[in-house]
């Protein structure tokens, strides 16, 4: 008797995203964390969620070249502007 089954095999890829892939999953998320014009129901969790990961994807597909590229002042904004974006999503109690 033979029986066929599926393995895992566990394996980490690495893919290649370019920028129109960003683009659009920016825009994606940003379209679905929004509340509908029409009253409607607003995101879900799971809509949360994903636009997190697009927007975590973006932040980590930009390389140390390209952060390069913004100036002392440019940099210092952004990294004010995580750290208080961050500081949101903190966990009530200290509890990590």
């Amino acid at each position: 008797m033979k029986v066929s089954k599926w393995v895992d095999m566990g394996q980490d890829v690495e893919v290649e995203i370019g920028a129109d892939d960003i683009r659009y999953a920016l825009s994606e998320a940003f379209s679905r964390v929004i509340q509908d014009p029409l009253g409607e129901a607003g995101p879900t969790r799971k809509d949360v969620t994903r636009a997190l990961n697009d927007i975590a994807t973006f932040l980590n597909a930009l390389t140390d070249p390209q952060i390069d590229l913004l100036n002392l002042g440019q940099r210092s904004a952004v990294h004010a502007h995580l750290l208080k974006t961050a500081e949101r999503f903190k966990i009530p109690g200290g509890m990590e």
